[in-house]
């Protein structure tokens, strides 16, 4: 077994990811490890509710710091629950993958986990 890995959840706010979340806590708990807890938001997927002809820069960067804050709060509920060391990390992306694969990179992560959805 590995020690004090790097550990990866990807989060969606599902129950199929908080039960990812219990199992990486339980293996960063035995290993001593971190886990970083992400969720990627797709900003064009937010913004499909507004009308884009009202879509200034001011409402744009607003409605982003909203959209900011608001998961970060879901996502310390989720931290919360963690035994282990939790960190909490939104990224706004167009690609999951893209993002999932920066995050991976520049932290090192040695493991992966997701919910099925």
């Amino acid at each position: 077994m590995f020690s004090n890995p790097h550990i990866l959840v990807c989060t969606d706010f599902s129950e199929r990811s908080d039960a990812a979340l219990i199992v990486a806590d339980r293996l960063a708990k035995k290993t001593n490890g971190i886990v970083h807890l992400l969720h990627v938001a797709v900003f064009e997927f937010y913004l499909k509710w507004t009308d884009p002809s009202h879509v200034t820069e001011e409402v744009s960067k607003n409605f982003y710091e909203f959209v900011h804050v608001d998961l970060l709060t879901r996502m310390r509920m989720q931290k919360n629950r963690c035994k282990s060391d939790c960190k909490c990390i939104v990224t706004f992306n167009s690609s999951a993958i893209k993002a999932i694969n920066k995050i991976v990179d520049e932290l090192g992560i040695k493991l992966i986990l997701l919910g099925d959805r």
